[in-house]
C-alpha cells in the first residue's frame, strides 16, 4: 500500500474492517465521530480503494470493504504519516527456526525441536507464529506437516 493514513484514518480502517458493509452514518455512530467527519475520511478510502461503493439510497450510500482491507487487517500494518512498517518483529529463537529452515530447506516440529533443543509444544507455538506472520508456509508430508520458508 502507498497511501499513508493518519493514526485516526487507520483506527477507522481497522473499524471498517470489522463491518464488511456499512454506511456513513452506521460508521460513525460505531467510531463516535460526527458525519462529517466520517464521510471525508470514507471518500479517502473509497479513492484508495479501500471501500467500493455497493449501493446509492437517496440519503445513504451502502459501502463494501476492499479484500485489500482485510490483507490490511490480517498482517496488522501500522501506518502513519511518516512511515509505514510492518509489525513483524520476530523473537531470536524464531529468528533461528527461520534460518534453520533456510538452511534445511524444510522440516518438521520435532526437527525444529530436536536442533534449537527446545520442547516439542515451544517449537510448535514458535513455528504456529511464524506462519501467522507469513515467515513459513506449511504442507503435509504423509502424516505430519512439513514447514519450509516463505
Amino acid at each position: 500500500m502507498t497511501q499513508l493514513l493518519s493514526k485516526k484514518e487507520f483506527q477507522v480502517l481497522m473499524q471498517v474492517a470489522s463491518l464488511e458493509k456499512f454506511t456513513n452514518t452506521e460508521l460513525a455512530k460505531a467510531i463516535s465521530l460526527d458525519t462529517s467527519n466520517t464521510l471525508k475520511i470514507v471518500q479517502k478510502f473509497a479513492q484508495y480503494g479501500f471501500a467500493n461503493v455497493v449501493d446509492k439510497k437517496k440519503k445513504s450510500v451502502i459501502y463494501e470493504v476492499s479484500s485489500e482491507v482485510f490483507v490490511l487487517y490480517k498482517n496488522k500494518y501500522y501506518v502513519s504519516n511518516k512511515t509505514q512498517t510492518t509489525r513483524k518483529v520476530l523473537t531470536k529463537r524464531q529468528k533461528n527456526i527461520v534460518k534453520l529452515l533456510r538452511k534445511n530447506k524444510q522440516s518438521s516440529i520435532q526437527e525444529v525441536a530436536a536442533a534449537l533443543e527446545v520442547s516439542y509444544s515451544t517449537a510448535k507455538k514458535d513455528i504456529e507464529v511464524l506462519v501467522n506472520k507469513e515467515q513459513l508456509q506449511k504442507t503435509k508430508n504423509g502424516r505430519k506437516w512439513v514447514y519450509f520458508p516463505t
